[in-house]
């Protein structure tokens, strides 16, 4: 069974009941450690006021989660890639959690001590503690690549073997202007880093929380321009993180050379392209309905239910080629098939421009 039929069967199975009064956390809701048979394991349990009761467990020797959930007679079915591969009975006793894991005939003992846990949302699959054993130092990989006349070096991150979902991806190039040193520091990846955009840990854990499963993660930055004034930097992100639904999405980074600072390309539209203005350099840019049109004349999709979705989006990305703007529009999930990037060249461009974007425009030629 593939991963995303996986998803939706675990989906499936987490449907909520009707929500009855809050009630204390049961007794066997934390991060517990031990052991199944001889085999040292971790495992986090999770109540719930829904009604579903959601856990996770790994062998310490994999490092891979097999999810858990509890079924009204209080035993625990798990689950690898769908399938079911065991059930366990459990209850406290003075050490923690004492039972018996069963996979037909085979019977194995259970024995669990609890560990101390700390979570934002207190689900004890989404903590620290639950997570720490599977975390090793992540090695880089590096490999030459060119982009046309641009020398540079893809730069690829592994988290780790039990880790294989998550893909970190970026690179780096031989500084010949004087604010490459700065741009290099702003593409360079840190896997420990516990910040969004790259919080891979987080979307994992969130997954675990909901799901007793793990997410997907993926960032992946490539060069798509670069020449003496600036560099543009595609960025795709993509995942799924226990939600409703799997998010998918790309923008550009964009700087100058000269000084190593973040081009903001709304500052190069007139107000007759943007409708309001931002004033903390959002990504996402609320354009007039005139600038909209006229993006969406340039999109190559000859599908015109989805032009129809395009042309009511207010809200666009902006990116920069070689040879004049690029336009995607923010859509919901359910229209992300919809999703087409429209250049529209600068020449065409001359009417929405700033006296800014002119004169940056002019130095590009």
């Amino acid at each position: 069974m593939n991963r995303a039929a996986v998803m939706l069967l675990a989906l499936a199975v987490a449907c909520p009941t009707a929500a009855t009064a809050e009630a204390p956390a049961p007794v066997w809701q934390g991060v517990w450690e031990g052991t199944i048979g001889t085999l040292p394991v971790r495992a986090c349990l999770k109540g719930s006021d829904s009604g579903f009761q959601v856990g996770a467990y790994y062998y310490l020797s994999r490092k891979r989660p097999i999810q858990l959930t509890r079924g009204d007679d209080g035993r625990w079915t798990e689950r690898e890639t769908g399938e079911i591969t065991g059930t366990w009975s459990i209850a406290p006793d003075a050490r923690g959690l004492s039972g018996q894991w069963q996979d037909g005939k085979r019977r194995l003992p259970i024995a669990l001590k609890p560990v101390p846990w700390q979570s934002e949302y207190d689900n004890p699959c989404e903590s620290d503690a639950f997570t720490a054993p599977r975390i090793t130092q992540a090695k880089m990989t590096s490999q030459a690549a060119r982009l046309k006349d641009f020398d540079y070096t893809r730069t690829t991150w592994d988290v780790g073997a039990s880790f294989d979902n998550v893909d970190l991806v970026s690179f780096a190039y031989p500084a010949s202007q004087p604010g490459d040193a700065a741009i290099n520091a702003a593409l360079r990846i840190d896997p420990a880093r516990r910040e969004d955009p790259l919080d891979w840990r987080g979307c994992v854990q969130q997954a675990l929380g909901s799901l007793g499963l793990d997410g997907d993660y993926s960032y992946v930055l490539e060069p798509s321009l670069a020449n003496q004034a600036v560099l543009v930097a595609t960025r795709q992100q993509a995942g799924f993180c226990g939600g409703a639904h799997p998010f998918a999405f790309h923008d550009w980074l964009i700087w100058d050379r000269a000084t190593g600072e973040p081009i903001d390309l709304e500052t190069w539209l007139n107000d007759t392209a943007v409708e309001e203005r931002s004033d903390d350099g959002a990504s996402l840019v609320q354009l007039t309905p005139t600038m909209r049109q006229f993006a969406l004349a340039q999109a190559t999709s000859a599908d015109e239910e989805c032009r129809d979705v395009v042309a009511r989006a207010d809200y666009w990305t902006l990116g920069l080629s070689d040879k004049g703007l690029l336009f995607s529009p923010s859509l919901p999930h359910v229209a992300q098939a919809c999703v087409d990037d429209a250049e529209v060249p600068f020449a065409k461009l001359a009417r929405f421009l700033s006296p800014a974007g002119k004169a940056a425009v002019a130095k590009l030629r």
